[in-house]
């Protein structure tokens, strides 16, 4: 089967993985926010070839295109990956926040003087992850060797 977006996962896989449609959208935003950024990168670079030129009346043409190209990729990525960054983390954080919530193994309790005590209930039923012949399982079933 081929997807086509996140948004045609089954609820099985779905379930495996949570917050995945959030992880989805924020993708999305991070995309577009990289074409927003290559184009106000390419209109700064052109601008900057723009001053330069006035400055130095000899400057080579050619390297406006280099000021332009320059300033619309190097300013996507950077808008791009710190976006895409911020959604990986969001995702793990959500994934963690559910494993935990799910566990229901810890209570936290703070008394009068502002002191945390942590205690635990249960043992939690399964493990984060099991090793079998070399394979690492994770606990969404994930394999990894």
């Amino acid at each position: 089967m081929v997807l086509v977006g996140i948004a045609d996962l089954d609820e099985e896989t779905a379930g495996k993985y949570p917050g995945i449609y959030q992880y989805g959208q924020c993708q999305s935003r991070a995309f577009i926010k990289g074409i927003f950024a290559f184009f106000a990168g390419g209109a700064a670079g052109l601008t900057a070839s723009y001053v330069i030129k006035r400055r130095y009346p000899n400057f080579p043409p050619v390297y406006n295109v280099v000021f332009v190209a320059g300033g619309a990729i190097v300013t996507s990525y950077a808008v791009a990956s710190i976006a895409s960054k911020q959604c990986q983390r969001l995702w793990v954080n959500t994934a963690q926040q559910q494993s935990y919530t799910e566990m229901n193994s810890k209570h936290v309790q703070s008394n009068s003087q502002g002191t945390v005590k942590t205690t635990t209930s249960e043992q939690p039923s399964e493990t984060p992850a099991t090793v079998k012949d070399g394979i690492k399982t994770t606990k969404y079933g994930d394999q990894m060797g």
